[in-house]
């Protein structure tokens, strides 16, 4: 676990890695990280953040677009307290698709161009490795927001219209 940390809420996750790591070697005692972005429930928060990252993409990159609903993220937690140990996991708890209606990779090639691609990310498939939920924890979200549908297409027009300067150079290819 070495993030590169540039924001205080990155500093403290990666205190908190550090303290479990710790923990779990001087106790012999198994600790989980649980890594909630912005959570909500669809009604209460995130239809209405996904209709902020729609207009406003750039504002989900520190998230990567994904978010889990309260029962999703609720239900990861009663398994961390069973994981044999010893050892320290952090968890990403994430939908496995983002919120808004734009491909993922567009998304990245966009606001995290430095990203590394490690796997394949077809559609709107969230740019996140879950794998150690799904090993640790048998989690994959199950609720996942309705109603975003792919568009390439749009994403540059939302693009020119958020961000005027931005013209068809600024579009990507494969």
């Amino acid at each position: 676990m070495t993030p590169l940390v540039e924001d205080a809420c990155g500093l403290s996750e990666q205190d908190d890695e550090t303290t479990a790591t710790m923990v779990a070697r001087l106790h012999s005692m198994s600790v989980i990280c649980l890594r909630y972005p912005f959570v909500g429930g669809f009604d209460e928060r995130l239809r209405a953040h996904a209709a902020h990252l729609t207009a406003q993409p750039a504002a989900g990159a520190r998230d990567l677009w994904t978010c889990p609903e309260v029962p999703d993220a609720a239900r990861a937690a009663l398994p961390a307290l069973d994981v044999p140990g010893p050892g320290a996991h952090a968890v990403h708890l994430r939908a496995p698709e983002t919120l808004v209606p734009f491909p993922t990779r567009e998304l990245l090639r966009r606001y995290l161009p430095t990203a590394r691609l490690l796997r394949p990310l077809p559609g709107r498939t969230a740019p996140v490795d879950t794998a150690a939920a799904r090993r640790l924890l048998s989690f994959t979200a199950e609720r996942l927001l309705d109603g975003p549908s792919e568009s390439g297409s749009d994403f540059d027009a939302q693009e020119r219209r958020t961000h005027p300067s931005i013209g068809q150079s600024d579009t990507f290819r494969e």
